[in-house]
């Protein structure tokens, strides 16, 4: 456009800018296009990742629920009474084992 001006071409520096336009505003739409193709692609990525992460959370609740149906506050009580019988014939055990044989009491 500037040589066109210097050469007193008014007409082809107009055309000049104007295509000059039209290519900023290609260059604009291209710039704009590129972007909407970038975020749609991190939000592919994002939606992917909940995706995983959300099957893992539904495979863990799955198996708590599935183990939790095995166990419950009663079951856990009943086992821990169990337990604590075991303990107390062992214990009874250990103290009949410990006990002098002659009645004798060794300091």
């Amino acid at each position: 456009a500037k040589e066109c001006m210097k050469r007193n071409n008014k007409n082809a520096a107009m055309q000049c800018m104007k295509r000059k336009k039209i290519y900023e505003e290609q260059i604009a739409q291209q710039n704009a296009q590129m972007h909407n193709l970038e975020t749609m692609k991190f939000r592919m990525q994002e939606a992917t990742m909940n995706k995983h992460f959300l099957d893992a959370q539904r495979a863990a609740t799955g198996e708590l629920h599935q183990l939790n149906k095995e166990m419950d506050a009663d079951k856990v009580a009943d086992e821990r009474e169990r337990m604590q019988e075991i303990f107390d014939q062992q214990r009874e055990v250990t103290q009949a084992l410990t006990e002098p044989i002659d009645g004798e009491v060794v300091d």
